[in-house]
């Protein structure tokens, strides 16, 4: 019935939603940055004087905010003050599965160039680093850990796995995949590569962790633009880094893996892929300049092109992802 109205409408429904989910988002992203969310639970209410007061804003204002905020149904109020919704608990820092790392991250991005004017210089051809802020790589590390719990599971159990000995985790972030694949695989040893700061994060994680497991991750600083991959292997796995890079870059990348792999060796490639993508995560993207929305064959064919031959790709439903599977010829 609502499909039908909003073809009647000419689609100004749907415009008209996409419209109000922005100034949502931008709503949330105020939140986070002014420390709102920091003050906010879902068990106890704060009164609206106390908050504008613990975040230095205005009270008006901020009511004006909040009930924005009440609209989308992630915060409420009763009559002792504003708390968290249970839709909106994981906003909260101190929530285990919080989405604050991602939203700082996020507005970061809407700063920096997920913008109107980022976009249309991308249109352009304007090209973004592909790295965050050092000040941020604890931020975005803490972001890794938590969007690998799931894809961390399934690519630890792929069957052309057992046989590896020596896998290279490209851009590894904290290493949780190296950590998951090293539990999982008793007899594999996972180099870690990311660029220094990250590398730091890693090697904290690596500390908590079991020594027996620990000890089988070895972490190297390395530029994902410009150093040759360091040891030679015979796995190596590269998860959410393609969508970063553009053609050229991509082909590159691929080029050195297969320099230093085995004949035999498996490449594991996890990513976003059309068309299964969210039309937000194309733009943010394309404001980067990578312009990343490949198909499986299309990725398949640039696979095929530096060496290795493409066996499958299987789809993470849960994590809206896919995990591309290849074999150096």
């Amino acid at each position: 019935m609502r499909q039908g109205v909003d073809e009647a409408n000419g689609g100004m429904d749907t415009i008209a939603g996409v419209i109000s989910s922005a100034k949502v988002f931008n709503g949330i992203l105020a939140a986070v940055e002014e420390g709102i969310l920091d003050v906010l639970t879902d068990t106890s209410p704060v009164p609206l004087e106390t908050l504008a007061s613990a975040t230095g804003t205005l009270p008006g204002p901020l009511r004006s905010l909040l009930r924005g905020l009440a609209g989308a149904g992630l915060v409420q109020e009763s009559e002792q003050g504003w708390l968290l919704s249970k839709s909106g608990a994981r906003l909260s820092p101190s929530h285990p599965r919080s989405a604050h790392p991602l939203l700082k991250l996020q507005a970061w991005g809407v700063e920096s160039h997920v913008n109107l004017a980022g976009i249309r210089s991308a249109l352009r051809g304007r090209r973004n680093p592909t790295e965050v802020p050092d000040a941020l790589v604890p931020t975005l590390a803490s972001a890794m850990r938590l969007g690998a719990s799931i894809p961390s599971l399934f690519i630890s159990r792929v069957p052309e796995l057992r046989s590896a000995r020596h896998l290279v985790d490209v851009c590894a972030g904290p290493a949780q995949y190296a950590l998951a694949l090293c539990r999982t695989h008793r007899g594999l040893r996972v180099t870690a590569l990311d660029r220094e700061p990250m590398i730091a994060s890693a090697r904290r994680l690596l500390e908590a962790e079991d020594e027996g497991v620990a000890a089988r991750v070895d972490t190297v600083a390395w530029d994902l633009h410009a150093d040759p991959i360091p040891v030679n292997m015979d796995a190596a796995l590269v998860s959410h880094v393609l969508h970063l890079l553009d053609e050229r870059e991509r082909r590159d990348l691929l080029r050195r893996i297969a320099e230093r792999m085995d004949s035999g060796g498996v490449l594991l490639l996890h990513d976003f892929l059309a068309p299964d993508v969210d039309g937000g995560v194309v733009i943010d993207w394309l404001t980067l300049g990578a312009c990343f929305d490949l198909s499986v064959p299309e990725l398949a064919g640039e696979v095929e092109s530096a060496g290795f031959d493409f066996l499958r790709a299987s789809r993470m439903a849960e994590a809206g992802t896919s995990l591309v599977i290849a074999r150096r010829r």
